[in-house]
């Protein structure tokens, strides 16, 4: 039943694809603090960081929980 499976993961896409949208860092934390109640991993995916500048990375040392992945492959 799908109510016996348990949620492991989060996936973030900032800015979103193909539309561009941001999340702001405070929604991103937000989604943080409750998956880390349910031990829920939340992985941010960063791909377009070098066009938005916007990034997680502060947040490493305070979530254990959060994972952020980048490429080259969108800027070189």
């Amino acid at each position: 039943m799908l109510e016996d499976k348990k949620v492991k993961l989060v996936i973030i896409c900032n800015p979103n694809n193909p539309i561009g949208t941001l999340t702001p860092i405070e929604e991103i934390e937000k989604i943080l603090k409750k998956a880390k109640e349910k031990d829920i991993a939340v992985l941010d995916d960063e791909a377009c960081f070098e066009f938005c500048g916007v990034t997680a990375k502060n947040l490493i040392d305070e979530y254990d929980n959060l994972y952020i992945v980048r490429t080259f492959a969108k800027l070189y």
